[in-house]
């Protein structure tokens, strides 16, 4: 049976574009599809290196702390093992806040989500 004592980074944009390894054992000697969920989100594409490495380019995905962070599950030749609070994405971070009018806020900065939106608000 699979082990997954580690996932390295733990932590990276909201955005997505990571490249995280799943370090653990028992991966076997080969495996053409490997798969990674982390919160329940595949992997846009994992790969099996080793009998105790998997690499895995991660979507975007909600700001999380990392004290609680995403779980990681990988499936290798049928088998299933987890790591709890593996992953974490970046908290958001407003860079700029501008006024437009008489009523509306546009807060500009990253890892607002899967996506760095503009916001706006209204007051």
């Amino acid at each position: 049976r699979p082990s997954l004592p580690l996932w390295a980074p733990s932590n990276g944009p909201s955005k997505g574009g990571t490249e995280s390894i799943a370090r653990g054992s028992s991966f076997g000697a080969s495996d053409t599809s490997p798969r990674i969920r982390i919160g329940g989100s595949a992997c846009v594409g994992s790969s099996w290196a080793s009998d105790s490495s998997i690499s895995c380019l991660l979507r975007g995905g909600a700001p999380t702390a990392p004290s609680t962070g995403y779980a990681a599950v990988v499936t290798v030749q049928g088998q299933r093992t987890s790591l709890a609070r593996s992953f974490s994405f970046d908290a958001p971070a407003v860079s700029r806040a501008e006024r437009a009018g008489d009523s509306d806020i546009f807060l500009l900065g990253v890892n607002f989500g899967a996506n760095d939106y503009t916001f706006a608000a209204r007051l």
